[in-house]
């Protein structure tokens, strides 16, 4: 049985071959250990005692198990589009579709060459939605193809590929002899110019996926990969979530029902089709707490997707659930009383509050998705449009219910940049969640003031 050596893994003493080879008439994935050297791309015959080498043409191998390749992908794509039963996102949906199943073609093609894949999340319950939706998806493949490369998962802290972390995902790669190029995938990190390094220097050693549901910039490079998606390149916005993006394109692949997670992904990112079913409403609590302390279920600093799946559907749910919810009503409780009112002519009320005030001994909450569970507490107490501006160290959370054409927190932002030259040293986000970063704690107060100025200016001019 003639078979192409596609990765190469392991020390020189023990390697392990990774091989793909046809079985009635299909594409299949089988694995070798051995210390005989061969290298990648050979064409050796494998009869499940060890590998020979063979004289066979290896542009006519691979050109033949490229097709078998293709024909296996297709037959595992879903025709049709997956459906969330939310009219405005299915619309969204349809139109991204071909763009999403040829990703999805790249990832199979990359599991059926086993080719080593780098899977990137951002840390809140969004992200790590949209990595539990694409694990599982994988997870199912393996019945499907067989024995394919676990991808590497990294719960990633900020919301920009630097340059060091694709310096350190090279370094990764290098590691495994592959016959393509490697795959990384990126959830959740925003459309930012802070990750053009990162781009540029991993661009052409990896192909990339990115999926990502923040505004487009034109300087941001990261749109311009050819396996980019966004749902504002579809005539949609932000409220299609990353976490929803991903359960969609992971749903190209996937027989799995992908809506728990689109639901724990709304919820926490706070998107204007959120539907608060209690399961869902709880899966958010929970991979909010653990993004934010992966200690807290005795992990390292880091947490995997399988490790938050197994909290969020374990013996333990309602266990951590109870410690989320207890440590959130704590600190929520105490920050009514820490946060100073303001209000515009037209009714929206703004809160200001220094999170160093009311924070816990824990890390959670973190800063940016406590200011989101703020505003939903005091959506209930106003009722009505409610803006929060949440201040811990050098960072400026922004969180609005307020209908974007009223009030975008995002152009206020660049309002307040534009009157107060040289305070703001970045920011990024949307017209419902934002983050600034000052150049200098001692200008916060300034700046704040300068955000709160503009709300009110630009809701006495665009009043409904």
């Amino acid at each position: 049985m003639k078979a192409l050596i596609t990765g190469i893994s392991g020390t020189q003493m023990g390697r392990k071959y990774h091989l793909l080879t046809m079985e009635e008439g299909k594409p299949v994935i089988v694995e070798s250990t051995e210390r005989t050297l061969f290298n990648v791309g050979e064409v050796v015959d494998y009869s499940g005692n060890g590998l020979i080498a063979v004289s066979e043409s290896k542009s006519n191998t691979i050109e033949s198990l490229s097709k078998e390749v293709e024909s296996a992908s297709e037959s595992i794509l879903r025709e049709e589009p997956y459906s969330i039963a939310i009219r405005d996102l299915d619309e969204a949906t349809e139109r991204m579709w071909p763009k999403l199943t040829h990703a999805a073609k790249l990832l199979l093609r990359k599991l059926f060459f086993s080719s080593p894949i780098m899977i990137r999340f951002h840390n809140d319950a969004d992200g790590s939605s949209g990595a539990c939706a694409i694990y599982k998806g994988i997870e199912g493949l393996y019945q499907r193809i067989g024995s394919i490369n676990s991808p590497y998962w990294i719960m990633h802290k900020g919301i920009s590929y630097r340059k060091e972390d694709a310096e350190s995902d090279m370094l990764l790669f290098n590691g495994i002899s592959s016959y393509e190029k490697p795959l990384l995938i990126i959830v959740d990190f925003g459309t930012s110019p802070d990750s053009n390094e990162g781009v540029e220097a991993i661009k052409d050693f990896a192909d990339v996926i990115w999926l990502d549901h923040h505004p487009l910039q034109e300087d941001a490079e990261c749109q311009k990969l050819k396996y980019y998606t966004n749902p504002w390149q579809f005539s949609s916005d932000s409220n299609y979530t990353a976490g929803t993006l991903a359960a969609v394109f992971a749903s190209t692949f996937s027989d799995a029902d992908m809506k728990g997670f689109i639901y724990s992904s709304m919820i926490g990112d706070y998107s204007g089709y959120r539907v608060k079913y209690d399961e869902a409403v709880g899966t958010a609590a929970i991979l909010d707490m653990l993004t934010s302390d992966p200690t807290i279920i005795g992990s390292s600093d880091k947490i995997s997707p399988k490790e938050m799946l197994d909290a969020i559907s374990g013996e333990k749910r309602q266990e951590l659930l109870n410690f989320a919810n207890v440590t959130l009503n704590e600190v929520l409780d105490n920050s009514f009383n820490e946060s100073k009112r303001h209000e515009t002519q037209n009714g929206i009320a703004i809160y200001v509050l220094d999170f160093e005030k009311v924070k816990p001994e824990s890390k959670y909450p973190l800063p940016g998705r406590f200011s989101s569970k703020f505003l939903e507490r005091l959506e209930e107490r106003e009722k009505k449009g409610v803006i929060v501006i949440v201040q811990a160290g050098s960072y400026i959370s922004l969180r609005s219910n307020v209908n974007s054409r009223t009030v975008s927190i995002k152009k206020a932002i660049e309002t307040a940049s534009d009157n107060k030259q040289g305070l703001i040293e970045s920011y990024g986000g949307h017209e419902y969640a934002s983050s600034v970063k000052v150049s200098n704690k001692d200008s916060r107060a300034e700046v704040i003031a300068a955000l709160v100025t503009a709300i009110k200016k630009m809701s006495s001019e665009n009043k409904d």
